[in-house]
């Protein structure tokens, strides 16, 4: 029989059966550069399309997201020092389908800071953080490196912390050019999530420049 939320087990009590989840985004976006000797400005947007699923339940919304980043390039030798800002999901909301009352998507605006030293001119490390300022949450920082490998390949480790799961993850991504400006990239991460589980994420994304 059906017990109270919350149980143990599935939605209707049943131990031992796994529900089903996953998340699906869509994004378009479109940037502009701005050199000026040693600095450099970068200015861009995208619009997100995002859909989540949990056991029956699905739901959808489109998203905003906006930024800048300000870069010093070789200030110091063969390395770059980037400071940068963007806002996440900016006043958009979900209508919900099998859920009465419509549900925000976490609105949050987020600094961060990085610095990338060219090991040589086809391997560099970046070392990077940000803070996560959520109008919903609370405010979570992540740290990592990444190691990029001939243009083509990159390795990244991290940690999360604050929120509700501090955890540390990694990933991969793989990028080639189809052409001299433009570009197809996939990238894998994991996340540990406690009790929840293991993320799985897989991305795929094209590049114009």
């Amino acid at each position: 029989a059906p017990c109270s939320f919350p149980c143990n087990g599935d939605l209707n009590g049943d131990a031992g059966i796994k529900l089903k989840s996953g998340d699906l985004a869509l994004a378009l976006g479109a940037g502009l550069p701005i050199s000026l000797g040693n600095i450099l400005l970068d200015m861009g947007m995208s619009a997100k399309y995002i859909m989540e699923t949990l056991h029956n339940t699905s739901i959808s919304a489109f998203s905003i997201d906006a930024g800048v980043v300000f870069s010093l390039i070789n200030t110091i030798p063969l390395s770059a020092l980037s400071i940068g800002v963007h806002g996440k999901n900016l006043g958009i909301s979900i209508p919900g389908a099998d859920i009465k009352t419509d549900i925000t998507l976490p609105m949050a605006i987020v600094f961060g800071i990085g610095y990338k030293l060219n090991i040589t001119k086809k391997i560099y490390a970046k070392i990077l953080s940000d803070v996560d300022y959520s109008f919903t949450d609370k405010i979570k920082i992540n740290s990592g490196i990444e190691l990029g490998l001939f243009d083509m390949f990159n390795l990244r480790f991290g940690y999360i912390a604050g929120g509700d799961t501090e955890s540390f993850t990694a990933g991969a991504g793989f990028s080639y050019p189809l052409t001299k400006n433009m570009f197809i990239a996939v990238n894998y991460s994991y996340v540990r999530l406690g009790e929840l589980g293991n993320q799985n994420n897989i991305q795929m994304s094209y590049t114009l420049k």
